[in-house]
Order: structure tokens, then sequence, then C-alpha cells
């Protein structure tokens, strides 16, 4: 397994206007299937998934990633420009949660006339599968001893019941 850290374009500013348009997410969509696409040159049978955070969401958003990609995560997320789950990927696995501490839950989430990021991918009529990701704050998520961090790490290494298992209520 391999782990990579990527951050393959110039991400907005929070305090900028261009935050509320997906202009850079697109440039960043180009950007990390240029990198799918060499992944699945090196090694054909890699699989990969996306964690995806804040504004990072609006760009794997605008990826539509192929095959190679089992799992995404959205998380932290203002808003995300697609409508369901399946607008994102036709094939991977797709999660969304956000800590309760975070910020992001206070930003509209709409898109009008090019404005604004789209709506919220953890709501169930989106249809992602729910990340319980605890109380932390927007910039914790990867934290040692963060309440998202196993959640995010079972999704990384595909252990999707566990996952699931972790997201189900319990019937008490």
């Amino acid at each position: 397994m391999a782990v990579i850290a990527w951050l393959g374009y110039d991400s907005p500013s929070t305090l900028g206007a261009g935050v509320l348009t997906t202009g850079r997410a697109d440039d960043g969509a180009r950007a990390l299937r240029g990198l799918l696409d060499g992944l699945r040159t090196v090694n054909p049978r890699a699989t990969v998934a996306l964690l995806c955070h804040s504004y990072g969401t609006v760009v794997c958003a605008r990826t539509r990633p192929g095959p190679a990609v089992t799992d995404i995560a959205l998380y932290g997320s203002p808003g995300v420009p697609a409508a369901h789950a399946s607008d994102v990927s036709a094939t991977a696995r797709v999660w969304a949660g956000r800590a309760r501490g975070d910020w992001t839950a206070y930003v509209p989430k709409v898109r009008v006339a090019g404005i604004g990021l789209g709506g919220d991918p953890g709501r169930p009529a989106f249809g992602a599968l729910p990340l319980a990701l605890g109380g932390g704050t927007h910039s914790g998520y990867l934290l040692p001893g963060s309440a998202a961090l196993p959640a995010l790490l079972q999704v990384t290494v595909g252990a999707v019941n566990s996952v699931r298992t972790a997201n189900t209520p319990s019937p008490h």
C-alpha cells in the first residue's frame, strides 16, 4: 500500500472571493485526473481511495475518477457541486461526514448562477454513506487521537464493513 498526500492545485483563500466558485476546483480536478491516470499507467491493478477535505471535496466532486478509485470520503465539506453521490462517481463508494465542531456546518450549501459550492454531501438525499467523525474541529480530522482518524483509515484500506458498523446507530 502507498499513501500520497496531494495538493496539486492552487486552493483559494477562505477570505477571498475565489472560495465562492468552483474555478480552482476545476483546475484541481484536471490535475487530479492526471495523477490518477499516471498511477494507472504505472500499476493498472492499483486501487485508490480519495480522502477529500474542505475545498478538496469540491475538487473530488469535479474529478469524476475512473473505476480504479474504490472509495471517496468527503469530509469537512463547505458543499459540493453535485446533486447526488452518483454524480461524484459512478463506481466508487462515496462517504460523507463532518465533525460536530467544524465551522463548515455554517457555510450556506447552495449554488446559484455559478456562485457557491453546492449542496451538503452529508444530507441523506445526497446518498453518500455516513461517516461518524466525532466532535473535532475543521483542522483536526487527521490529528492523532481524533475520532475521525480511525474512520478515515478504515475507508482508506477498504474495510467497508468496519466503517458501516461504526456508523450504524445502536438499536437501543
